[in-house]
């Protein structure tokens, strides 16, 4: 499997997280909005993946909304989504010398 990206749940603005990121001397970015889930993000890009700051914006619609993902903002967590894993285990034996 090969990293896609990682979502990490928030309750700061996609500015807040940029703004914080930035301080850090990091390039994050303000990303989009979800609208049918009531969510919006913030981006940092990493190589070939990205992290991705997500927090609710519109909190009636994402609690109405039918997205897997949107029952774990309201817990802070983070979950990992993974391309093909024979990329991704290649990738940690070269990282780790595993």
């Amino acid at each position: 499997m090969k990293l896609d990206h990682v979502v990490y749940f928030t309750e700061k603005t996609p500015q807040q997280t940029v703004d914080e990121q930035r301080k850090l001397g990091r390039h994050a970015v303000v990303g989009g909005r979800h609208e049918q889930w009531g969510t919006h993000n913030a981006l940092l890009y990493v190589n070939n993946a990205y992290i991705e700051w997500l927090s609710v914006e519109q909190k009636a619609i994402s609690q109405e909304a039918d997205h897997p993902m949107l029952a774990m903002t309201q817990h802070r967590s983070i979950v990992f989504r993974l391309k093909s894993q024979g990329s991704w285990n290649r990738s940690l034996s070269n990282r780790f010398g595993t």
